[in-house]
């Protein structure tokens, strides 16, 4: 049922879904101003979350702002691909009423509200999100922090040297009674902080905010707050609300609506406005050079959860112009009191319900011939109490929505997750960590296994499928060609490159149709997964950006429609912050350096082994000079996992630093540093450390690799001898029976030893003996090959010692004499029960080494073999926990020859107005390859006068660098011709010549 529930819900929904792209700047508007303010300590520990997965984007605070154009971008940005100016929140922020006093965030630089009553909790950089700048933790701006995203571990704060989770974690649906399931989040990208009140009342928020990329619920986000009194008064009577100023255009011709969410609620909760004409418009041009086309959204808030289920229990509308900038407003609309002795106070009261504005009774608010109005709204829930150490949660939903029936579905689908499933709903594998090592004309792309072990919240089914590659060439503005719907709408990209499981699954999504517009994914065509892509078509100096996205099977019966499921994607990333993004910029090595490498293994022991072992060098300027030991855990062996003591279920990987004197590692995917113990053999999907990968794939146990006569004195024997199962399905064959990793070897010699003789399979001691002329060795596997007599432990079998006289069976006995004692002459048995070499290792065939060699001596033309033959059994040797391997990496070091400074070029040369090279049209610049690392390259004219000056550093081994052709003072040079040279710190020079054509 809950299926049904779930995925009839998102129908309408899925038919408006939008192409993904990539949306506006993601930073405040004047960082400088909120962020280093001068001798303002508090505001050190402000940062922002950006919410960006779905259709829907935004930047929340951990200062009582949720969204709001004039402080930063996005602001409720929708859709994904629309213009960068097609924001919808133009302010809402957190309203608390605690026995009168009112702690408000409202930034409206039109109405001079410039309120901060919330402010970032004391100590949150480096408490409550990661101190340090890192361009992975910093917005576009370079100087705003990011709060703590669940999808980067870059934002996590440092507890011990390790990324930390700062917040919570999903709820254990299958039994809620076992609370969080740690490691696990709730939507696409949890953000957490923690706010407090900048009045002393010692009043805290906990503010988790729950963005999402699937299809079902791209168009909505929630944020989640827990107020805590961590003061020593209490309150008893307190409102939590909130006011939003939402614009669908820039036009005050607006309408707004309110809805109550049955079964959920009885009164309205969910309160939205909506274009009088759905054109987007403005009254004048002077904010923006351009406007955003495509859907004018009806955009909306509410609240799915209420201090102590109280319900929303005030809504108020009024102009714009009128938003409150006395507290005094606030307390009274929260509290519904239109006796409040304020001025104006009838403009804030639209109805005869006192608590509930009565949406239809908008022309009260503006009252001109213009079809709409100005309309900025209040709602909340109160009053409850919070005495000291106590708290109460609530939630707010924002969601858009193209006509009033899509809004209708994305708010119904909001609802019930946030009520029923904790807020959580099917979606896609984990998202996978994908790093890009730029080379020389290629790119080389590395991904983790960790997608793969993802296990759907709602199906509780480990449903993964496989992944996808997208490449784009604009900066995330399109990802390859579009692929479109059912109906012919584009909702996707063509990947670049596609793994999928061995599984069956492939072929088109087969919920694909009408009722499911979106299931248009192509499952794969059973290639196998793999962690490594090469792409061979990357443009030295032009920036590349990649994104690899995991998917599901999703679920379809054919006779149960509504149990269908379309196959659910990571959303394609929109900025380089994401960790399934990488952006690089491909060029020449530095022409000074040689690269790093690393090997080969060299087993301790002297063992072999016939597992994949391999080294992929992933980044070879981040190799180092170490020596590193590989060991194995065999299935059962107890491990130690830093402070943890397990058992190993399989065969697991330890890789321990030999150089460094350690076994953890830092992952160089994920940032996250672990001890290198108890992995599982993952092929390519080892980590990434230290510039290098481990491919190590096993093979299945033990058999035979190869057998056969090793050693002639004279002819070749003909005798057939075998291990397999000549007969397969038949009951009374022999099967083949190879036990252990030695190998074996049988000597013809002149001199007979007796051997005892049994019917295998029908008894268990030696009933008599045979004389045979025969030495038997194994190589001891332990000991590395080393050989050794196992001539006492033979036995032979034979049949007539059950069935004497059958003619079925060969003749009682064994020698060597072609059609004798060892040969079974019957054609239809001869090799269904053919006599035995058991070879052995000792006396207890429940251990160690045991194979039955089947020994058809015959026909009666064959050729025996003569005295010092030799027939030989090689064995597969999987790995195992008796084999060690070193190995060794070198890092990167200067190249003996010295660079090679001929080989420096300028590209493109001469540069006509643009190079191709550039990220907008503003731009103009040139690329100088083959550099050496470092160097300093001077630009002058023909006449000498010096006029630019750039450092090549190159400290990842790179030999290129770019000049934006402008001169010391920032302004363009003009067209001819320019001299160059390059310097070395040795003082070694290279002079070339460069044109501009303007």
């Amino acid at each position: 049922m809950l299926r049904n529930l779930l995925f009839l819900c998102l129908l309408p929904a899925a038919v408006l879904a939008q192409p993904p792209a990539k949306i506006g700047p993601h930073a405040l508007k004047d960082p400088d101003r909120y962020f280093r303010p001068d001798g303002i300590e508090a505001l050190s520990d402000r940062a922002v979350g950006l919410l960006d997965k779905g259709q829907v984007g935004d930047l929340v605070t951990n200062y009582g702002i949720l969204a709001d154009f004039h402080l930063g971008a996005p602001a409720l940005h929708w859709p994904r691909n629309g213009s960068d100016v097609q924001h919808y929140g133009f302010g809402v922020g957190l309203i608390l009423v605690a026995d009168g006093t009112v702690i408000s965030s409202i930034y409206d630089p039109s109405s001079a509200a410039l309120d901060f009553g919330w402010e970032a909790a004391d100590g949150s950089a480096g408490t409550h999100y990661n101190a340090t700048r890192t361009p992975a933790n910093t917005a576009g701006d370079g100087v705003t922090p990011f709060l703590a995203f669940s999808d980067i571990r870059d934002t996590w704060p440092l507890v011990n040297g390790q990324p930390a989770w700062p917040g919570d974690f999903r709820l254990n649906l299958e039994d809620s009674l076992q609370g969080q399931v740690a490691g696990e989040f709730v939507s696409d990208r949890d953000v957490f902080a923690v706010v407090r009140d900048d009045y002393g009342l010692g009043l805290v928020l906990e503010q988790t905010a729950y963005t999402y990329g699937r299809p079902y619920a791209e168009d909505f986000f929630f944020v989640r707050c827990r107020l805590i009194n961590q003061g020593t008064v209490g309150y008893d009577s307190c409102y939590i609300g909130s006011q939003a100023d939402l614009r669908p255009d820039h036009y005050a011709d607006d309408l707004i609506n309110s809805w109550a969410m049955e079964p959920y609620d009885q009164t309205p909760s969910f309160f939205y406005k909506w274009d009088y004409n759905g054109v987007a418009q403005r009254i004048d041009s002077s904010h923006f050079d351009d406007l955003w086309t495509g859907p004018v959204a009806r955009v909306g808030v509410g609240m799915v959860d209420t201090p102590n289920g109280l319900g929303v229990t005030s809504f108020h509308y009024y102009h714009d112009d009128n938003s409150p900038v006395e507290d005094a407003y606030f307390a009274a609309l929260l509290a519904n009191d239109a006796q409040a002795p304020l001025e104006g106070m009838d403009r804030y009261f639209h109805g005869a319900d006192p608590a509930f504005d009565d949406p239809a009774l908008w022309t009260q608010v503006d009252t001109d011939s213009m079809p709409g109005a100005k309309i900025t709204f209040l709602f909340g829930s109160g009053p409850f109490s919070l005495a000291p150490g106590d708290s109460v949660d609530f939630a707010l939903i924002f969601a858009l929505g193209a006509t009033e029936a899509d809004l209708r579905d994305n708010v119904e689908m909001a609802y019930y997750m946030a009520k029923e499933r904790a807020y959580q709903g099917s979606g896609p594998p984990a998202l996978p960590a994908l790093t890009a090592i730029p080379g020389d004309g290629r790119v080389t792309l590395v991904w983790d296994s960790r997608a793969e072990a993802s296990v759907d919240v709602i199906s509780g089914q480990a449903d993964f499928e496989g992944y996808r590659l997208y490449k784009s060439a604009d900066r995330g503005l399109t990802w390859g060609d579009p692929v479109t719907n059912f109906y012919g709408e584009t909702v996707g990209w063509v990947p670049l490159a596609q793994f999928d499981l061995v599984d069956g699954v492939t072929g088109l999504d087969p919920a694909y149709g009408p009722a499911f517009p979106n299931a248009n994914q192509w499952l794969g065509d059973d290639t196998g997964i793999q962690h490594f892509f090469a792409d061979e078509d990357a443009v030295n100096g032009q920036e590349v950006w990649y994104c690899l996205t995991a998917y599901d099977r999703g679920v379809f019966d054919p006779g149960d429609p509504s149990l269908t499921e379309p196959s659910y994607e990571n959303s394609i990333g929109a900025s380089p912050y994401d960790v399934n993004v990488a952006v690089v910029t491909p060029g020449t090595a530095a022409s000074n350096l040689q690269p790093g490498s690393g090997g080969p293994f060299v087993e301790v022991g002297g063992r072999v082994a016939d597992g994949q072992l391999d080294l992929l060098v992933v980044d070879p300027a981040a190799l180092l000079d170490h020596t590193y030991r590989i060991t194995f855990n065999d299935p059962g062996d107890t491990v130690v996992v830093g402070s943890d003591t397990l058992v190993a279920d399989t065969l697991t990987l330890n890789l321990e630093d030999l150089t460094a004197g350690t076994g953890w590692f830092t992952d160089a995917l994920t940032g996250e540093t672990f001890p290198y113990v108890n992995f599982p053999l993952s092929g390519d999907g080892q980590p990434v450390v230290n510039g290098f990968r481990l491919v190590v794939s096993n093979i299945a146990g033990a058999g035979l690799r190869t057998l056969g006569w090793t050693t002639v004195q004279g002819d070749s024997s003909t005798f057939d001898w075998w291990t397999g199962d000549r007969h397969p399905g038949n009951s009374s064959s022999y099967a083949e029976v190879i036990e252990g990793l030695d190998d074996w070897r049988v000597t013809v010699t002149a001199d007979c030893v007796w051997a005892p003789v049994i019917a295998a399979g029908f008894g268990t001691e030696p009933e008599d003996s045979f004389r045979v002329p025969l030495q038997v060795e194994r190589a001891v596997y332990e000991t590395g090959g080393e050989w050794v007599d196992a001539t006492p432990y033979l036995m032979i079998s034979d049949l007539q010692l059950v069935f004497p006289g059958s003619p079925s069976v060969g003749p009682l006995g064994w020698d060597l004499t072609p059609g004798g004692l060892g040969y079974n002459p019957n054609a239809n048995t001869g090799t269904l029960w053919p006599d035995l070499l058991i070879l052995r290792d000792d006396g207890d065939d429940s251990t160690g080494s045991l194979i039955y060699l089947k020994t058809q001596n015959g026909p009666a033309e064959a050729r025996p073999p003569s005295v010092g033959d030799v027939f030989t059994l090689e064995t597969y040797k999987p790995f195992n926990g008796q084999l060690v391997y070193e190995f060794t990496t070198q890092g990167m070091a200067d190249a003996p020859q010295g660079p090679d400074l001929s080989q420096i070029k300028v590209v493109p040369n001469p540069l006509i107005v643009s190079s191709g090279l550039e990220s907008n049209p503003y731009e103009s610049k040139v690329m100088f390859t083959h550099l050496p690392a470092p160097c300093d390259i001077t630009i002058y004219t023909v006449s000498g006068n010096e006029v630019a000056r750039l450092h090549h550093e190159g400290s990842g081994g790179e030999g290129f660098t770019f000049w934006d052709t402008r001169n010391h003072h920032g302004q363009n040079v003009a067209y001819g011709l320019y001299v160059y040279v390059v310097k070395t710190p040795s003082g070694a020079t290279f002079t070339g010549k460069l044109m501009v054509i303007r």
